[in-house]
């Protein structure tokens, strides 16, 4: 299959700066949208429903809160969270208009909404939401600092934050053997599907830049954010992170 994309090229691309991470990723996920689904299945063998589900049980009960669930992609989340808490109002945040348009199509809720934001700069006011999730989204944010401060201002006093992504550990030959592993497991369904390697190949570069799981906790800490805790799921390739404001 040729590649229809050669922008998306991760060689050069310079995820310290903000704005060629945010354009990169608008780009990206307009690729992916139609696959999104399958790819999560293959590129997780199966488990990412079950790594969600688990996220979802980790969220405390409540009876009508104010939900965010960021980048929301096609809404397996937002729709986890309506059925989860059934009298609450869920909203779905996403960059990407074809990610949202699937979303839309699929979320069978009626206390859902979609709104299309870059989630450093949401536009919500001061303590909004009791409950915000995030599935694969820190790492893809464009400033990471930027992006947590963000959800604290939005978040309640006592709200709470779980996000799952893919994890980093503090050793550098674990960070070596799970970023070549990434790499290759990327790169063989990027070439598959799209003809690019580079496509999820992205997935082990973005992780390259991401804090490990000590020095996001203490980014978490000198946020302002209390309660922290993780756990960890395939042999440590991700981890659910909670934390309260």
């Amino acid at each position: 299959m040729p590649d229809k994309y050669p922008q998306l090229k991760i060689r050069n691309l310079d995820l310290l700066n903000p704005r060629d991470k945010l354009l990169f990723n608008k780009r990206l996920f307009t690729v992916v949208a139609p696959v999104y689904q399958f790819v999560t299945k293959a590129l997780s063998f199966c488990r990412d429903s079950a790594w969600k589900r688990k996220l979802i049980q980790c969220l405390p009960a409540m009876k009508n809160p104010q939900c965010l669930d960021l980048a929301c992609g096609t809404g397996d989340i937002a729709c986890a969270l309506a059925e989860k808490y059934s009298g609450g109002s869920i909203v779905g945040l996403d960059i990407n208009e074809k990610m949202l348009t699937l979303a839309k199509t699929t979320a069978a809720f009626s206390n859902i909404r979609f709104v299309r934001r870059d989630m450093s700069h949401t536009g919500f006011e001061n303590d909004r939401f009791d409950v915000i999730t995030g599935g694969y989204a820190l790492r893809n944010a464009p400033s990471i600092p930027e992006t947590l401060k963000e959800i604290f201002r939005i978040l309640k006093p006592g709200g709470y934050c779980a996000l799952l992504d893919f994890s980093k550990s503090h050793r550098p030959w674990l960070q070596a053997v799970s970023l070549s592993f990434l790499t290759i497991w990327g790169g063989l369904w990027g070439l598959i599907l799209h003809g690019n390697p580079d496509i999820y190949a992205y997935i082990a570069k973005s992780l390259k830049y991401f804090p490990d799981r000590a020095a996001l906790k203490i980014l978490l800490a000198e946020t302002g954010f209390k309660n922290i805790s993780s756990r960890l799921l395939f042999f440590g390739f991700l981890e659910i992170i909670t934390f309260e404001k």
